[in-house]
């Protein structure tokens, strides 16, 4: 009797081990070349940590033009999944560092903020299942990725 105790312990151990490692798996995300690698959420949530770490590399940038000082997301609008990809447009505001490199790209308000600035994006899924920033484009969010 006491071993078969140890017996099902055991196997609730070993099951209870795997679930909290596919847990951990599943919520991971490391950084490469400054772009996040994010294992599958949801489309939406994809495209916003996408867009955070392109804004967050233009809050250290070496480059006076393109630094920012801060910035706020307004909306993200995810077209369809393509299987290896999904489109997603991004709508958000900047504070530059100075008035060079992001001029063009908005509204600019007395207090240094561009708004309305609207990018478009890929997101490219990678052999592992993760998701990692592509090539831009200009213009809202398409239906698809280009073939």
């Amino acid at each position: 009797m006491k071993n078969i105790l140890i017996v099902i312990l055991l196997i609730l151990v070993v099951a209870l081990a795997g679930i909290l490692g596919y847990v951990v798996m599943s919520k991971k995300s490391s950084s490469t070349n400054n772009t996040t690698v994010i294992i599958p959420k949801t489309l939406s949530e994809i495209a916003t940590q996408l867009v955070v770490d392109y804004l967050k590399a233009d809050l250290s940038s070496s480059d006076q033009g393109q630094r920012l000082l801060d910035y706020k997301i307004n909306k993200i609008e995810v077209g369809n999944d393509e299987g290896t990809c999904f489109r997603f447009g991004a709508t958000f505001a900047v504070k530059p560092a100075s008035n060079t490199g992001w001029m063009v790209a908005g509204n600019i308000n007395s207090d240094g903020w561009i708004e309305n600035v609207s990018l478009g994006f890929d997101a490219i899924k990678q052999a592992d299942g993760s998701y990692v920033l592509g090539q831009g484009f200009t213009g809202a969010a398409s239906a698809s990725c280009k073939k």
